[in-house]
């Protein structure tokens, strides 16, 4: 029986480790595109120049390229009080964000799982609905977009982009960046970055009705990626069930090992 079943096992294994390449590779895929779309446009024919910066390189003739700090307000989030858990702030109606929920936000941030009173708001500082978010310590360079307001420490950055830049469109160009915030983090106790370096990071700028158009291809080519990646994850979840369920028969004597 020992062998039936590491034999079975393994092989479901084996399956479930393809699949979650595939999820990796669709994952990487996904960046790619978005990263080409926001740098270099989705016109393959277009006459391109020189950006001037090392990692975007070639761009668009007719696009500009422009500094975080010109194309958004920026602010970080705020928490002042010591210690931090002190249980007087806590479980009010105002949602507290943490850099996890940030990172396993996508595209738009609602789910939360801290909350402050009336006495941690005053410590802190209430962001609203629509602002784009960024982590800057611990998991460095996590994009989303707040869908309610809610609070945030001083870990995470806020951003209102001006009228020359959608908000989805910096949405999509900060969330292909990961690498280049990382990059421009500052080690002294746990790496961070901060809102000066942020500022200082150039982005690329089409022209708005470009903006839309981009947004509109990068929103479709996602959610074809996603319906992908969940197939992908509700065969994992189905080879995990029957090596489960395979494992119970064999031992209960319901299926005959040969």
């Amino acid at each position: 029986m020992a062998a039936f079943l590491d034999r079975k096992c393994a092989a479901i294994d084996e399956a479930v480790r393809i699949k979650e390449e595939q999820i990796r590779l669709l994952a990487e895929r996904r960046q790619i595109l978005i990263q080409e779309a926001v740098t270099r446009g989705l016109n393959p024919d277009a006459p391109m120049k020189d950006s001037g910066i090392d990692w975007i390189g070639q761009i668009p003739a007719h696009w500009e390229v422009k500094r975080l700090k010109h194309l958004s307000e920026i602010f970080r989030g705020k928490f002042t009080h010591r210690p931090r858990n002190d249980p007087r702030l806590y479980d009010g109606e105002y949602p507290f964000f943490q850099t996890g929920d940030v990172a396993r936000a996508g595209m738009f941030l609602s789910e939360y799982r801290q909350t402050l009173n009336e006495a941690g708001l005053r410590v802190s500082t209430l962001i609203p609905k629509g602002t784009i978010l960024i982590t800057i310590a611990a998991n460095i360079g996590d994009v989303t977009i707040l869908d309610i307001d809610g609070c945030f420490p001083d870990s995470v950055v806020g951003f209102k982009p001006r009228p020359e830049i959608e908000r989805d469109f910096l949405y999509y160009s900060m969330s292909a960046m990961k690498t280049i915030f990382m990059n421009n983090s500052i080690a002294n106790a746990q790496a961070n970055l901060n809102v000066d370096r942020i500022g200082g990071i150039t982005v690329c700028l089409p022209p708005k009705a470009e903006q839309n158009v981009i947004m509109e291809y990068v929103q479709m080519a996602n959610e074809k990626t996603d319906r992908a990646i969940g197939v992908k994850e509700s065969q994992i979840t189905a080879l995990r069930e029957y090596k489960t369920s395979l494992i119970n028969a064999a031992v209960t004597g319901k299926i005959k090992v040969l």
